[in-house]
């Protein structure tokens, strides 16, 4: 859907998502026609400056960071991960709410194809079960936001 006059365009699906046909031609299409931005930067020199950011923040030290397996958050740690490398520790917390297999497949590909230093901390019935019939689950505006 799309309002050109008002420069208004929107999409009700995911195009980052690697199972989405074309979605990066529509990324490509929204950021050269609809914004009209010049491609003067590639992803490789995007990855360099974050990479070199974060080297600079964190220096020699120790790095803990929290996974939660959605696709930002595998993003942002394989950048950390290649700027810090052994300095990264991550945790990732299984609370049993992902799709079947993904929380193994969030290890497999941090663990054997990263090579990052992965703490995988399995809750998800003692987590789901402490819940039931309680208060202490997030109200739907918490859900959302």
């Amino acid at each position: 859907m799309h309002d050109a006059e008002r420069g208004i365009f929107g999409v009700q699906f995911h195009p980052e998502v690697v199972h989405t046909e074309r979605g990066s031609r529509v990324f490509e299409r929204f950021l050269l026609d609809a914004c009209g931005c010049l491609p003067s930067w590639t992803h490789v020199s995007i990855i360099e400056q974050q990479v070199s950011a974060v080297r600079a923040q964190f220096g020699t030290e120790r790095v803990l960071c929290a996974l939660s397996g959605g696709v930002d958050s595998r993003g942002r740690r394989r950048a950390r991960a290649q700027a810090i490398g052994d300095q990264l520790t991550c945790v990732f917390v299984d609370t049993g709410l992902m799709r079947s297999g993904e929380a193994d497949q969030v290890e497999d590909t941090f663990r054997r194809q990263f090579k990052i230093d992965l703490i995988h901390v399995q809750c998800g019935r003692p987590l789901l079960c402490g819940t039931r019939g309680s208060d202490r689950l997030p109200s739907a505006s918490a859900r959302s936001s």
